[in-house]
């Protein structure tokens, strides 16, 4: 039972799972969590409150193959699936609102969405593609502008005093990037010009891996991480200052002068495999040891790191996709997943979402944390 527990966990990740004056200055304010596995309690179950469940209405125009991201704003759930290039717009009860669907190379339409972000009555998508970043109105959907972008990136963020920030993972394939951008943080302002930079990295360098996203976003605070280091950086969202880096430290992290080497990805190393979601005095993180991907919970406060239980999967936190307010946001595919975790310990839905599951309609899991 304990290994049908842990490999549904890893199966759940893999499926969601102009001129300027650049200062690259991280503030050192630096909070270190040690990374140690024989030190690391199974007790994870014990910081959530209750777990409830959110089934998505989907119909023919809405429904998504997976979310790669998702943003909780307006009182509305906006579902990005990258592969479909869409965006589908949820009440905060469900109930279906609008689609964002415009691939195309015109006015208004994009060719991928690389990244997208929503604050107040703006909705944007990166589009590395047509070289834009594309405004959209977050209530409808309605085409507002397009801002052209300075060069390509992986992921954007929008700020309070209508600036940007952008990231950037360098990789062996880049040529003639400009040194005022070899920053995998950049601050842009409202006409996407470059007025800020962090974490420089010099011309020859690169990472082994990409991360899927590079931010994740809690209140008034965005997350970056990368492959460079097994670190996270919050910034301000109000004007993309930085406040503070989280640390994860372990003995068999992988060494810098190996981050480019793919080799060392899949070996005896560990290191952080995606960019971490806060929640409260909480950060949900995965990360890669013993050749296997596994999602742990830092409670900040305490500055410890525990894990899911392998003996009961009741209350355990699996498929994060989000964190709001008071709770976790996860995301399973499929029903039978579903009956798996539910014959192991995991709180039912009610009968009205048991039977929408069922009938493999999506449905997001909300852990509601102490």
């Amino acid at each position: 039972m304990q290994n049908r527990i842990t490999k549904l966990a890893q199966c759940v990740f893999f499926l969601v799972i102009s001129s300027c004056s650049v200062n690259e200055t991280v503030e050192p304010n630096v909070m270190a969590l040690e990374f140690s596995h024989d030190k690391i309690s199974p007790t994870m179950s014990e910081y959530v409150d209750s777990v409830s469940y959110l089934v998505l209405k989907e119909n023919d125009v809405n429904a998504l193959g997976n979310i790669n991201r998702l943003v909780i704003d307006n009182n509305l759930i906006y579902a990005g699936d990258y592969r479909l290039k869409k965006i589908s717009v949820f009440s905060i009860d469900g109930e279906p609102k609008f689609v964002l669907d415009k691939q195309g190379r015109g006015p208004g339409e994009y060719l991928e969405i690389k990244g997208f972000s929503v604050l107040g009555k703006n909705l944007y998508v990166l589009d590395n593609y047509n070289h834009k970043v594309h405004i959209y109105d977050s209530f409808s959907g309605e085409f507002v502008k397009s801002l052209k972008l300075p060069a390509i990136f992986d992921d954007i963020e929008a700020l309070d005093n209508g600036g940007f920030l952008l990231a950037y993972s360098p990789q062996k394939s880049e040529t003639g990037r400009s040194k005022k951008l070899r920053y995998r943080v950049v601050v842009a302002d409202n006409k996407m010009q470059i007025i800020n930079g962090y974490l420089s990295y010099q011309e020859q360098e690169q990472d082994a891996i990409s991360f899927q996203l590079n931010f994740t976003v809690y209140g008034d605070k965005i997350l970056f991480a990368s492959f460079h280091k097994d670190s996270y950086y919050i910034f301000d969202r109000k004007d993309g200052r930085h406040l503070r880096t989280v640390s994860i430290q372990s003995k068999t992290s992988i060494p810098e002068d190996l981050r480019s080497d793919v080799k060392a990805v899949h070996g005896n190393y560990s290191h952080l495999f995606a960019v971490p979601y806060e929640c409260k005095e909480y950060a949900y993180f995965t990360y890669y040891h013993d050749e296997h991907a596994f999602g742990y919970l830092a409670v900040l406060n305490e500055r410890k790191i525990v894990s899911n239980s392998e003996k009961s999967a009741k209350n355990n936190i699996i498929g994060v996709i989000g964190g709001c307010d008071d709770y976790f946001i996860g995301y399973i595919q499929s029903s039978s997943n579903y009956d798996m975790l539910v014959k192991y310990g995991f709180p039912k839905a009610d009968s009205l979402d048991e039977a929408a599951i069922h009938r493999d309609e999506p449905f997001l899991i909300r852990y509601h944390m102490k």
